[in-house]
């Protein structure tokens, strides 16, 4: 009720302190072996880097009145360092949330700086982000590692959907969808890992549809398309279940 009430400088004050409380709450919990306490642990920090996310954005918005870019530029590259930092130690499923949140801040506010690019440059470009975080993940440099898997996968299969909602490259952005989601279930099955496998199957029943409707019409394409989305994910399925011991 009184926030608004409050000056610029307060609000930030404000913030800031609970960006400080977060990380030294979340820093005793740090080295404990409880595992309930270390996940709480990553819990207070992703916490820290979001109250510093505000902090900054009172400074550089309001008190310094910074553009929009500009200002979701440098909020996004501060917390991404901090939020980087910070993984390195705590390695938690929500601090790489945060980290993954601020590095794509960054560079979408990057990418909109100056002229306003097509809609499909966005999806390219989350397309790639996500191809790029994957890679780093299963290279072992970011953990956990399900969490940089789920993250790279889903902010592919994101960016193909993003390229394929209209303009010139519909057909491309489709393709691209279903080529990433096979991918998925191709990686998952050869190299039996089940989480592939899951987001490949997701990426099929939602990329496949699609395709069918964008090449054949919606009168045979919705049903035909419905139908091999669902012998993949039958086949899928049957795979997996053989085989789920190994994975």
């Amino acid at each position: 009720e009184f926030w608004g009430n409050l000056t610029d400088w307060a609000q930030a004050s404000l913030f800031g302190a609970l960006a400080l409380v977060f990380f030294a709450a979340g820093r005793s919990l740090l080295d404990t072996v409880e595992p309930a306490l270390q996940r709480l642990s990553g819990v207070l920090w992703a916490l820290s880097v979001i109250s510093l996310g505000g902090a900054l954005y009172v400074l550089f918005d309001p008190i310094l009145g910074y553009d929009v870019d500009t200002t979701w530029t440098l909020l996004g590259a501060v917390t991404a360092v901090a939020g980087g930092l910070m993984l390195r130690r705590s390695e938690s499923v929500a601090q790489h949330l945060v980290f993954f949140a601020a590095v794509m801040t960054t560079l979408m506010s990057l990418l909109q700086t100056g002229a306003e690019p097509e809609v499909f440059v966005f999806g390219f470009a989350t397309w790639g982000i996500g191809f790029v975080w994957l890679l780093v993940t299963r290279a072992g440099v970011l953990r956990p590692p399900a969490a940089g898997v789920v993250l790279g996968a889903v902010t592919m299969l994101v960016g193909a959907q993003i390229a394929a909602v209209e303009g010139s490259t519909v057909t491309f952005g489709v393709l691209l969808g279903v080529a990433t989601a096979a991918l998925f279930a191709t990686a998952g099955i050869v190299m039996r890992e089940r989480l592939a496998i899951i987001l490949g199957g997701v990426g099929i029943f939602w990329f496949v549809p699609q395709a069918m409707f964008h090449f054949f019409g919606e009168t045979f394409g919705g049903m035909f398309g419905l139908f091999v989305s669902g012998i993949a994910i039958v086949a899928l399925a049957i795979w997996f279940s053989r085989h789920k011991e190994a994975l």
